[in-house]
């Protein structure tokens, strides 16, 4: 499986702490065919995930409270998924989760960790709030985002890490294989490159073990440095100078350093997308220009020992972007300048379209991969950067997308 990303859009000096609430009456989550992943992110770049083996109901939940905006979202399958957001409520924090088994048709409300939602920002890491979700399968999931929240009984119940993992600011959080892995670091306000740690853990389990350390960047927070296949891992990390390298895992468990494979012009940023576990593509951003950078495609075919390009280059319109790989020919990339857009590849990159672009003056995307080789979801505008000037960015502020013909489409979701 594959993970999913989130595009580096933040906004210097919009921090806020946003509150939401999870109302209703309670009232079964319906039952629903869950079909395993089969890869999960990129989009399975939203989290890798395994099915789980549990045959433990559904939790209970009730009506999704009305106003409700996404922030983050992760699907386990074609039709199972959650959604993290906010929406009005008379108590805070007011942080919300809706669950959907039936590929987005219909959605009930859930409990939430009682943390409020917050918004990082590029140089001021945020020091507590949660902005992401994952789920690993239909029991075993996380909020996180500085803060570590954890459940195992499909999100009836939330508990707190602070220990471990739980004692830094979290990253990211991917799962793949049974086992579940954290990025923390100890970025601080206007600072540069800093201490960062990768700790794993089984998915049923709070307890972690630290595997790797290496720097990042507060530029780098937020973003889902990790992605994840099976036992296959990429890692992006930055050094002193602020170039970005990669932590390769070929099993799992150790993690070696491997050297940037982007060419020289070329190491503004980079993002990877796993296809399985020796496939990768990777993107590779440079030649910034007023609304747009030149993006070259690499891929791998020995679990990113080696990198070669792969196909054309896609259309230079947009800051930077993420890619997402729903199988080894079809490709996705999200990108946003004064418009967010989604370019697609079927070809393995050999010719791109535009397939969606949404005129937003670039508010930009959250969550953004592929769940299998047809599903996958996007996050436009995410709602801890439209809560101050709700609407500002144009049509869909924080809304989930999702395409079910492998990105030719995306349709908004009403939650």
């Amino acid at each position: 499986m594959s993970t999913i990303r989130r595009l580096r859009k933040w906004f210097p000096g919009l921090v806020i702490a946003l509150t939401l609430a999870g109302c209703g009456t309670s009232a079964p989550l319906s039952t629903g065919t869950v079909h395993t992943t089969i890869g999960h992110p990129p989009q399975t770049s939203t989290t890798s995930t395994a099915p789980a083996t549990s045959t433990q109901p559904s939790p209970t939940g009730g009506p999704v409270p009305p106003g409700f905006l996404v922030q983050s979202a992760t699907f386990v399958s074609a039709a199972q998924g959650w959604v993290l957001g906010t929406a009005p409520c008379s108590s805070a924090p007011c942080t919300s989760i809706a669950a959907t088994n039936n590929d987005g048709a219909s959605w009930v409300s859930l409990p939430a960790p009682r943390d409020a939602l917050a918004t990082p920002v590029v140089q001021e890491p945020v020091q507590q709030g949660v902005t992401e979700i994952r789920f690993a399968d239909n029991l075993n999931g996380w909020v996180f985002g500085p803060d570590l929240w954890s459940t195992h009984d499909g999100g009836a119940t939330w508990t707190q890490t602070t220990t471990g993992p739980g004692g830094s600011q979290v990253v990211d959080v991917e799962s793949s294989a049974g086992r579940v892995d954290v990025v923390t670091d100890q970025c601080q306000p206007s600072g540069g490159s800093c201490p960062a740690q990768l700790w794993e853990g089984a998915v049923g389990s709070d307890s972690f073990t630290p595997v790797a350390q290496f720097d990042l960047a507060p530029t780098s927070r937020f973003s889902g440095p990790l992605a994840l296949h099976d036992n296959t891992g990429y890692l992006v990390t930055t050094s002193g100078s602020g170039s970005e390298g990669l932590l390769i895992t070929n099993d799992g468990k150790t993690w070696i350093p491997a050297a940037n494979p982007c060419p020289a012009s070329y190491q503004q940023g980079m993002s990877v997308a796993p296809v399985d576990t020796v496939r990768a593509v990777m993107l590779c951003v440079g030649g910034a220009a007023a609304g747009s950078t030149q993006k070259l495609v690499l891929a791998t075919s020995d679990a990113g020992h080696t990198w070669v390009p792969e196909g054309t280059s896609p259309s230079a319109g947009g800051d930077g972007g993420v890619i997402s790989a729903a199988d080894v020919g079809t490709l996705a990339i999200a990108t946003s300048s004064a418009a967010s857009e989604i370019y697609r590849s079927p070809d393995g990159g050999a010719s791109w379209s535009t397939v969606l672009a949404l005129n937003d003056s670039g508010v930009g995307w959250g969550d953004f991969g592929f769940t299998d080789a047809t599903h996958g979801l996007a996050v436009h505008a995410p709602a801890a950067r439209d809560q101050n000037n709700p609407g500002a960015y144009g049509p869909d502020p924080a809304t989930l997308f999702l395409t079910t013909n492998a990105g030719v489409t995306w349709s908004p979701v009403a939650i």
